[in-house]
């Protein structure tokens, strides 16, 4: 097999791991798939300079796509014409691709330099209570608001849009239509995968002796995955025993899936899951007693009860996936109680269609998904929650 780097096709063979992608960001690969794009920062309250890339139509009601952790918007736009993204501008929407403060695209601060401790300095709370807040109102006011956003979120980015409706419901119920959520996160209690435990551990052991912040977008990762099949498919076997086992990639597609893993985050978001698996609840960040008694006059961090969500819900898993157990959605959806009008599942076992927590994102024909997603996202318009 010969490097990505060093052969050019079209029309990738099955054994073929080349795309141009890799290495790429938003905006260039956006321009390569000669869809019109535009990019805007947004600063947030605490100080955080966010990227915000449109694939504009001025005529679609917008739609803003949020990306889970240690990742960015890349995710939703390099499978080419099956990439998200461009499913939902092609299908009339006007699209609106959110970057995370910490991640490669999103790097700045008004006054914090990112190798500071007090740039990383940042949990989940912070995203829902700062950063999408700000995000929506530059997009309501950019577009005019002629219609309400409908929100999709992948991972971590169901995780904050639930943060984000629970601490600012009136903001959220007078600019969202609703929520789709894909591998949706919001409890992790029975992620009894040992790979996962161990990063978790891991995750509390470079938080204990100081580090503050995991990943930084670089070649080293690509240039080992991607030397020869044999080490690329050793990676790919890595990725299945944490994100779940799946035969969904599409081939030409593990190279960028996996340069653009690890894009920069805060180890605080990190150790909130771990917190929230401990307690098995949806919970704020836990600064143990004194910092509890400052930040929520409380000895025990806050609760965040799903039944307050007031917009329409649907949710869709992977019956493989890790980070967002089937079990763990139907929790979920429990909690959410009627604003959950729908549950929705892909892969088949029966069948080995093996569908993971980033088959979402990459998936070797991800239409029926595609088409569940948009079905659901017209019938918001005629819900209440």
């Amino acid at each position: 097999m010969n490097s990505y780097n060093t052969i050019n096709k079209k029309q990738p063979r099955e054994d073929c791991y080349f795309n141009p992608n890799v290495g790429s960001n938003t905006m260039f690969v956006i321009q390569r798939e000669k869809f019109q794009v535009e990019s805007y920062t947004v600063t947030s309250e605490d100080g955080y300079i966010t990227t915000l890339y449109r694939i504009p139509n001025n005529t679609g009601k917008p739609v803003f796509i949020q990306h889970g952790a240690v990742s960015s918007s890349e995710f939703f736009v390099t499978q080419g014409n099956n990439s998200l993204a461009f499913q939902l501008h092609n299908r009339g929407y006007d699209v609106w691709l959110g970057n995370n403060r910490g991640s490669f695209n999103s790097p700045e601060h008004q006054y914090l330099p990112r190798n500071s401790e007090e740039y990383w300095n940042y949990t989940l709370d912070d995203l829902g209570n700062y950063e999408l807040p700000a995000v929506i109102d530059f997009i309501v006011k950019k577009t005019g608001k002629k219609e309400k956003i409908i929100y999709v979120g992948h991972s971590q980015g169901t995780t904050i849009g639930m943060i984000y409706d629970l601490l600012h419901p009136k903001h959220a119920k007078n600019n969202l239509e609703g929520f789709i959520f894909l591998g949706p996160v919001a409890f992790t209690s029975n992620l009894g995968i040992p790979f996962i435990k161990a990063f978790f551990a891991l995750a509390k052991l470079v938080a204990a002796v100081g580090v503050k912040h995991l990943g930084s977008r670089n070649e080293f990762l690509t240039k080992f995955c991607t030397t020869n099949e044999f080490k690329l498919k050793a990676c790919k076997e890595l990725i299945d025993v944490g994100f779940g086992k799946s035969n969904q990639y599409p081939p030409d597609q593990l190279p960028t899936l996996i340069s653009y893993s690890l894009m920069g985050e805060s180890i605080k978001p990190i150790l909130q899951y771990v917190q929230m698996g401990n307690s098995n609840n949806f919970e704020a960040f836990d600064y143990e007693t004194r910092g509890n008694l400052i930040m929520y006059n409380s000895t025990k961090p806050r609760q965040y009860h799903l039944n307050n969500i007031n917009l329409p819900v649907h949710l869709f898993g992977g019956l493989n996936d890790n980070l967002a157990p089937v079990q763990n959605v139907i929790k979920l959806s429990k909690h959410l109680g009627l604003c959950c009008k729908q549950l929705h599942f892909s892969g088949n076992i029966e069948d080995k269609i093996w569908f993971n927590h980033v088959n979402f994102l990459y998936g070797k024909d991800n239409t029926k998904l595609y088409n569940d997603i948009f079905k659901a996202m017209e019938s918001l318009k005629n819900e209440n929650c």
